[in-house]
């Protein structure tokens, strides 16, 4: 959206046209800001939950407003991680049947973060992504024996691979 506001204003435009795309740019960029004060919030409010329980609390003792984990959920584009690597590759090498992993991040601010490896035949699905969430859910109740009241969780994938509905009813 940057671009395209940058490109329309470098075409000659008459000084209410440039008006009305600065306006909608000022915009566009408002709502940047906010997305990401909003997110900043969310990261300072899951610290601080993870310092509560280092100093002795419960989670059965925090308020409903600070018992909060942030969890952003991300894979790693597989034809840029294949293996094995070599920076100067030959003609030998190109012949090797390299597999392109499946790496799955899961990261709970103050908490916890996983690393998901799989073969590359594995569905990348909505499952697959709950499964990498659970397992590092289990560890976190391992560790602090509970879980938050709320979540907030973060993908960023395509569409196949969030669906909120399956998220939800998980």
């Amino acid at each position: 959206a940057c671009t395209s506001f940058k490109r329309q204003l470098q075409a000659r435009l008459s000084p209410g046209e440039r008006a009305a795309i600065l306006e909608q740019y000022g915009h566009h960029m408002l709502d940047n800001w906010m997305d990401r004060q909003a997110d900043a919030n969310k990261t300072e409010l899951s610290m601080m939950c993870r310092q509560a329980l280092y100093a002795g609390h419960r989670w059965e003792t925090m308020s409903h407003l600070s018992s909060f984990q942030l969890c952003r959920e991300d894979g790693m584009d597989q034809a840029k991680f294949r293996t094995p690597r070599d920076l100067l590759p030959s003609h030998d090498f190109q012949k090797l049947h390299r597999p392109a992993l499946h790496i799955q991040g899961a990261w709970s601010h103050g908490f916890a973060f996983h690393i998901a490896v799989s073969d590359d035949d594995m569905k990348k699905d909505t499952n697959n992504n709950i499964e990498v969430f659970a397992r590092m859910q289990e560890s976190i109740y391992r560790r602090f024996r509970g879980l938050p009241l709320h979540w907030s969780l973060i993908q960023d994938n395509t569409c196949r691979e969030c669906r909120n509905s399956k998220m939800v009813k998980w």
